[in-house]
């Protein structure tokens, strides 16, 4: 059975330069629970990207060209800006502090060195270490823009998650995988993601999983684009200010 690929994908054309226009269905599940934890919607229009999420009712805006982010908070009213050098340098930190971590569960964490198992024939990809598995179930999109754009959003979306989310999974792992579907040419239709911080598998082991589903961009797509526009002109600007760390 061949990687499975979305033949004739109705994706439009971008005026930017080698960028098309689609949409991302994503949907998060924690251990074997049957409702998502997290759904967020991503839009891809245009070289730029749009990352809805209903609960709690934000919109992140990202436009690689530029190097920033903008995190709208609508219940709020409020924008506020990150460029990616900022949101890189807090990777940096994060795993210097990693690599001197006394936990070896950390320390891997900030410098993950994983195996890789692929098979062309399925799209199965495994990649894993004795504290950490992604098993993926990916596919090949057409056009072939579609993985490079999105591996270049996820790759800047991980890190951004740890600015957004302090004390939880540093972005280095995630940003290995996304380099390897990059590099094949991939995208992921489901992710299983394996935590073991004792090294083996008992009740400290945390498991996610996530679904993708790929869309083209339709007028429910574009009334999310045209609300985050008004947004960003209208919202109050504030400076960013990270949530606190949770107590360890």
């Amino acid at each position: 059975m061949p990687v499975s690929a979305e033949e004739n994908f109705p994706a439009e054309a971008s005026p930017v330069a080698d960028s098309v226009d689609f949409v991302m269905e994503n949907a998060v599940y924690v251990g074997s629970e049957q409702e998502p934890a997290v759904r967020t919607t991503t839009t891809f229009h245009q070289g730029v990207v749009y990352d809805d999420m209903k609960s709690p009712a934000e919109t992140i805006v990202f436009t690689p060209e530029a190097g920033r982010f903008v995190v709208l908070d609508h219940a709020r009213q409020t924008r506020s800006e990150l460029t990616t050098a900022e949101v890189a340098t807090l990777t940096r930190r994060i795993a210097k502090r990693s690599a001197e971590h006394k936990s070896p569960y950390v320390r891997f964490l900030g410098a993950p060195e994983l195996s890789e198992e692929w098979d062309p024939d399925t799209g199965q990809l495994l990649l894993g270490s004795r504290w950490l598995i992604y098993q993926v179930d990916a596919r090949r999109p057409q056009p072939a823009s579609i993985a490079r754009e999105y591996a270049e959003f996820a790759d800047s979306y991980s890190q951004l998650n740890a600015m957004l989310n302090p004390g939880g999974i540093p972005p280095m792992a995630r940003m290995k995988l996304n380099s390897v579907l990059a590099q094949a040419g991939l995208i992921p239709r489901t992710l299983e993601l394996t935590l073991r911080p004792s090294g083996r598998d008992d009740e400290s082991v945390v498991r996610l999983r996530s679904e993708h589903r790929l869309k083209p961009v339709d007028d429910e797509a574009r009334g999310r684009i045209a609300k985050a526009r008004q947004a960003m002109r209208e919202y109050e600007p504030v400076r960013f200010r990270p949530p606190s760390k949770p107590a360890q």
